[in-house]
């Protein structure tokens, strides 16, 4: 189950666990909104699950999550276990991320978003998706001047939120959560997160491929 796209508190990367686990977060997780309120049903995050999973063995070879579950595979003692995911879903592009500050507040965390036009010379956007980025990756400069790959479980039109993935030392994983809600840019620099505008008009152009995420 995944939470909420905002719920990630900054913290250390437990990399005793990979990054699709929440587990590899060496920080505390809140399953909360934008505005602290505890959601009533986390399984609406994901409302149509598109996408295949197998899990990788020590071997190289792959078999299908839910067969892996049914023959006990979570029973598995971690020398038989792999920390990469085969995943099959929709895949797109997405960055550079630009900073704002939350409109009304004089010091914080700054917010990333990218423009939800899609136009990515538009300066200042008028409107905005926001990132929120993960706690191992969350002052790095490549955020500003780099491509990223995103992946969701559904089409991009039905998802609610994608995965922001990069390589690091050789490996895919995930470095935040980009949401699919717009807000409001107020005098180019400030976000109105009080201004949302629900769900974005303009999606990315994703297509489906198979990732090994670790």
């Amino acid at each position: 189950m995944l939470p909420e796209a905002n719920t990630l508190q900054i913290g250390a990367r437990n990399r005793e666990f990979p990054t699709w686990s929440w587990a590899g977060q060496g920080a505390n997780i809140r399953f909360l909104d934008k505005y602290g309120r505890s959601p009533t049903a986390l399984a609406l995050s994901t409302l149509v699950f598109d996408a295949n999973i197998w899990v990788e063995r020590p071997d190289g070879t792959t078999v299908r999550w839910d067969e892996f579950v049914t023959k006990g595979g979570c029973q598995l003692p971690r020398s038989e276990l792999t920390p990469y995911l085969h995943i099959e879903c929709w895949v797109f592009k997405v960055g550079p991320f630009r900073q704002f500050k939350l409109k009304g507040m004089v010091s914080g965390a700054p917010v990333f978003c990218i423009p939800a036009s899609g136009n990515y010379d538009e300066d200042p956007p008028e409107r905005v998706r926001e990132f929120q980025p993960g706690f191992f990756h969350s002052t790095s400069s490549s955020l500003f001047t780099s491509e990223f790959e995103a992946i969701c479980f559904e089409p991009p039109e039905k998802a609610r939120f994608a995965l922001v993935l990069d390589t690091v030392n050789g490996v895919l994983e995930r470095i935040g959560l980009q949401d699919f809600v717009v807000y409001e840019v107020d005098d180019g620099t400030q976000l109105a997160l009080e201004h949302t505008l629900g769900k974005v008009d303009v999606y990315p152009q994703a297509h489906r491929r198979r990732i090994r995420l670790g």
